[in-house]
């Protein structure tokens, strides 16, 4: 069954739940306004399972909407393709990046200047200048902090200046409220939200997923991508970034 399927099953069961709780307790409240003599005497225990349905529903209703325990059950898949290129400046060989100061890697000078490192290789003579394409900077690998998290982010520099984070083939847990976070921690560290960013809600924990990094981030500070619970506080999973190669 797909993951549609297992969605509407599980939404239908819920209706059928509630369903059923409100039939019982209009059961009940009819029998407990309209009483026999033979059930007077029961009419206090009546009463007490009339108010026992009625908060047994509310309480269910509250742990639905609040802790959402049924999106254990539900995969939300997503397949987004790699970025593609957005627009291509209008004379790519004149851009002329910024020399990384010495011993610093070209990466790191990619994201202080916002330009990728230059290609090896010579250098376009005449005509138009070369199809420019997004470009990997860094990368990491995710690991599971409260709930098993797998897969890869991705920080792909656009050949427009913007910069995109990818997870690619993710695989976590589903849960409610869940976003995507860049921080200046990385995995060593339990406070994985102080000084993060937001890049937006998580699109779905299955899957290969784009998310836009606004254009004044400054990406020197930040180290690793969280899949965070907002809900609740916690780190699903976290990917330390390091340099591509």
């Amino acid at each position: 069954m797909g993951v549609l399927g297992g969605q509407r099953t599980g939404f239908a069961n819920v209706v059928n739940f509630v369903g059923v709780s409100f039939e019982m307790a209009a059961r009940l409240r009819q029998m407990d306004l309209a009483p026999s003599p033979r059930s007077l005497h029961r009419r206090p225990g009546v009463q007490a399972l009339f108010t026992l349905t009625v908060a047994s529903l509310a309480g269910f209703v509250f742990v639905l909407a609040y802790f959402q325990p049924q999106k254990i059950f539900i995969d939300d898949t997503v397949k987004e393709a790699f970025p593609s290129v957005l627009s291509p400046p209008a004379v790519a060989a004149s851009i002329s990046p910024t020399p990384p100061a010495e011993g610093a890697s070209s990466v790191s000078a990619a994201i202080s200047t916002g330009v990728p490192p230059p290609t090896t290789g010579p250098a376009p003579t005449t005509g138009p200048a070369l199809a420019a394409q997004p470009v990997v900077q860094a990368r990491g690998s995710f690991v599971g902090v409260e709930h098993d998290t797998a897969g890869s982010a991705l920080l792909i520099t656009q050949p427009d200046g913007s910069w995109v984070l990818r997870l690619e083939d993710l695989d976590t847990s589903n849960g409610p409220d869940l976003r995507v976070l860049l921080s200046p921690t990385d995995s060593a560290t339990a406070a994985y939200d102080d000084g993060a960013i937001e890049l937006g809600r998580l699109k779905g924990n299955k899957g290969s997923q784009n998310y836009e990094i606004p254009a004044d981030t400054q990406l020197s500070a930040f180290r690793s991508a969280v899949i965070w619970c907002e809900r609740f506080s916690v780190a699903f999973g976290i990917a330390d970034l390091q340099p591509a190669q």
